[in-house]
């Protein structure tokens, strides 16, 4: 059992909102770990590092949206 996936997709969702490079990484790995993991743990730590990198994308772009709209654009 290896709970690793699990946990990088966690901290990649949490890390994902204030630092969105940080919590695409981690999903990335979260998502390659996730299928050498057992059957349960794949399945968790797959959706868990999918939503990771979705939580980092939108941060990402809401982010770029601030930035756009505070210079005018």
């Amino acid at each position: 059992m290896n709970p690793a996936a699990i946990v990088l997709g966690i901290l990649g969702i949490l890390l994902g909102l204030f630092v969105p490079i940080i919590g695409l990484i981690l999903g990335v790995i979260g998502i390659v770990l996730s299928s050498k993991g057992s059957v349960g743990h794949r399945n968790t730590g797959f959706v868990l590092s999918v939503l990771a990198i979705l939580v980092s994308v939108v941060s990402w772009i809401f982010g770029a949206i601030i930035l756009m709209s505070l210079y005018g654009y």
